[in-house]
């Protein structure tokens, strides 16, 4: 639909957060720890279309474009012994967000 000019990518990902009861992240306004993003390489997170962002508390606040993407969910929460809490985001927002970290990461 997003590819036929039918939808915007940001409309379908505030319906698909609807639908499952999750919040949207923007990613271009939340803060990322780095440390936190870390926990998936980049390359994987361009490939799921992921990023963890935040911590809160005992949770890790996950971004996801596909936010039902369980064996990514069971992976952050086996890398870190923390809940993932997923966060619907549009791909184009975590992609920004993934280039925005390689840009600054040391030896890039």
């Amino acid at each position: 639909l997003v590819a036929m000019g039918a939808v915007t990518e940001e409309a379908l990902t505030q319906a698909l957060a609807r639908q499952l009861g999750v919040p949207v992240v923007d990613l271009a306004q939340a803060p990322i720890d780095a440390g936190c993003a870390a926990i998936l390489p980049v390359a994987a997170a361009r490939a799921r279309l992921a990023l963890p962002y935040r911590r809160d508390g005992d949770m890790v606040l996950v971004a996801m474009a596909d936010p039902l993407d369980l064996a990514l969910i069971n992976l952050v929460e086996s890398r870190t012994g923390c809940r993932v809490e997923p966060r619907a985001a549009t791909a184009a927002s975590i992609r920004a967000a993934l280039d925005r970290i390689e840009a600054t990461s040391p030896g890039t």
